[in-house]
């Protein structure tokens, strides 16, 4: 006749304790796979958000041979190279700043888990240094550094940006043009003379530019889309 076997399983800790420890390990593996999505949420956000930079009229203008176009005024030659710099260096700052860990509260006897995080999308002095990189400056042949960036997305309330000359399209010396499309010409007619702006259709400040418009746009076109992969990623973790 075969006997039946017997283990003894001893607790340590009481119902509280093992409650306690089997919480924090859940803790940590929910916070885990919560880092995780939010990384997969702010590079989705850098993606949207370049995408939407490229369809700006704004970039159309800077990288377009045509009269009047933002390329003519600030007599840029290689407008892509620039801007894709610029581009990487603005998205690149995105930062998760502050993600509060899930905490945990029974509502109806169904327990309930919420965290929180937000997303910095310029950092302090983050302008200053944008405008500042090399792309940003154009060094003209007369040894002239130009903030050509700085005027368009900072200074667009200034009219008045060059005093004494104005910018001449239909250049017939196109050698005498970094883009064969304008020039840059001197004219001191009236108390002032002439008087150049970045064109008021472009013209950005600090809170309103094409690169902060961008991101506005991206945001509101791809909220469905933002919270499913931030969903999925969480989900994936797990």
């Amino acid at each position: 006749m075969r006997k039946n076997s017997y283990a003894k399983v001893r607790l340590l800790d009481n119902k509280a304790a093992i409650k306690k420890k089997i919480n924090m390990a859940l803790y940590k593996k929910i916070n885990k796979a919560a880092a995780a999505a939010q990384a997969e949420f702010l590079d989705y956000v850098k993606i949207i958000v370049k995408k939407e930079i490229l369809w700006h009229p704004t970039y159309f203008s800077l990288v377009s041979h045509y009269r009047d176009s933002l390329k003519a005024h600030f007599g840029l030659p290689d407008p892509e190279r620039r801007l894709d710099s610029i581009i990487e260096a603005f998205v690149g700052a995105f930062r998760i700043t502050q993600s509060n860990g899930f905490f945990g509260r029974s509502v109806g006897g169904i327990y309930r888990l919420k965290s929180s995080f937000k997303v910095l999308f310029m950092p302090q002095r983050g302008w200053e240094q944008l405008t500042q990189m090399d792309a940003a400056l154009l060094y003209t042949e007369n040894g002239d550094i130009l903030p050509w960036l700085e005027w368009l997305i900072l200074r667009g309330d200034n009219r008045s940006l060059i005093v004494g000359y104005e910018i001449e399209m239909d250049v017939f010396n196109r050698h005498a043009s970094r883009t064969g499309l304008a020039v840059m010409v001197e004219r001191k007619r009236g108390r002032w003379g002439g008087r150049w702006g970045v064109p008021s259709e472009y013209s950005g400040t600090e809170r309103n530019n094409f690169l902060t418009q961008s991101v506005l746009w991206a945001l509101d076109k791809n909220s469905k889309s933002l919270l499913y992969v931030l969903k999925n990623a969480f989900i994936q973790g797990l």
